[in-house]
């Protein structure tokens, strides 16, 4: 299914408001499609793509929490990473997790049945990410080069190594911008826009325009949980439901021990979401980090991974450094 690559302006112009999102991409001048894909559990995913040339590096770049892929090209060609890695020659896929705007459907169940709000980050590590990166492999006939998400987005990274070693074996690289694991040290994400207020006030009417994308209240509940126990873990159904599903009163930790893929991990210092002490404690997990990075920068935050107008100086500058060498999956990439 491809998006209408009707004739575009020659720049794409950020403050057309009430410009169609699916025609975002091809009006900043670049091919796009869309691709409906199934998970293992019935919902139905929208992936867009930035095509490459024949045998493009294929990337895929995943949304954080309450957002959709509209995330990598709203600062516009000349920040956005999506269009920065197409510049550079890559394939690149944006994902949709279920439940949001572009990713609310199922074969069988409505958005007004609850049953179809009942996931948690759990589902899109184990089903949705699977479905996505066996589809683009497929579709390319070669391994997913880079995997960059964006904090849920790495979250979900995190479980699908985890619980999906075999998908994960399908991904050279995976690339975490805001590390969201471990969430015990998490500040209140009240007023979370107010302190960018000023820098972004060129960017925040189409911000707001395509923000919050929706999710459902599992995934809060389950950070929720995490905040409380300060684990990485499955989500907690209580000591009666947890003995059924797991077995035992706790649910389970997700295990990293054995995850053979190479991590790069950036963080800030005044992030309220991802905070320096909780990436340290996953870092001190992952058994294969390449590259950990900390924005020099004492002021970015959680946000500003995306739509800082010096992100592509702070950030993503070393992400295509580290793209660009990674020429295995065991070799560092410092």
């Amino acid at each position: 299914m491809s998006i209408n690559d009707e004739e575009s302006d020659n720049k794409l112009t950020f403050f057309e408001i009430n410009l169609s999102t699916s025609l975002m991409i091809p009006k900043a001048n670049f091919r796009a499609e869309a691709h409906i894909i199934q998970t293992d559990d019935g919902y139905l995913l929208t992936l867009y793509r930035i095509p490459g040339n024949n045998n493009s590096p294929p990337v895929l770049l995943q949304h954080g929490l309450l957002s959709s892929y509209t995330d990598w090209i709203i600062p516009g060609t000349d920040n956005g990473l999506a269009f920065i890695l197409a510049n550079e020659g890559y394939d690149v896929w944006l994902g949709n997790f279920r439940g949001n705007t572009y990713s609310r459907a199922h074969i069988s169940l409505s958005p007004s049945d609850s049953t179809f709000w009942n996931f948690s980050f759990h589902e899109m590590g184990v089903y949705d990410l699977p479905a996505m990166i066996s589809y683009i492999t497929h579709m390319t006939s070669q391994p997913l080069h880079s995997y960059i998400g964006h904090s849920m987005g790495t979250t979900a990274s995190y479980v699908m190594v985890a619980e999906r070693p075999e998908i994960a074996q399908m991904v050279r690289m995976i690339i975490s911008l805001a590390p969201t694991a471990f969430v015990k040290h998490i500040k209140s994400p009240i007023r979370l826009l107010a302190p960018f207020a000023e820098n972004l006030q060129t960017l925040l009417p189409i911000i707001m325009n395509n923000y919050p994308a929706g999710s459902s209240t599992k995934v809060l509940v389950h950070f929720a949980q995490e905040h409380k126990s300060g684990k990485f873990r499955q989500y907690d159904y209580g000591r009666e439901k947890n003995l059924l599903i797991y077995n035992a009163a706790e649910p389970p930790d997700y295990n990293l021990a054995n995850v053979t893929t190479p991590f790069a991990l950036f963080y800030a210092e005044n992030d309220w979401l991802s905070s320096v002490l909780d990436v340290k404690k996953l870092i001190d997990l992952l058994p294969n980090v390449v590259d950990e990075y900390k924005v020099p920068f004492p002021k970015f935050n959680h946000l500003d991974f995306l739509w800082a107008v010096d992100a592509p100086k702070l950030v993503y500058e070393r992400v295509l450094k580290i793209m660009k060498t990674m020429t295995s999956v065991d070799e560092p990439c410092y």
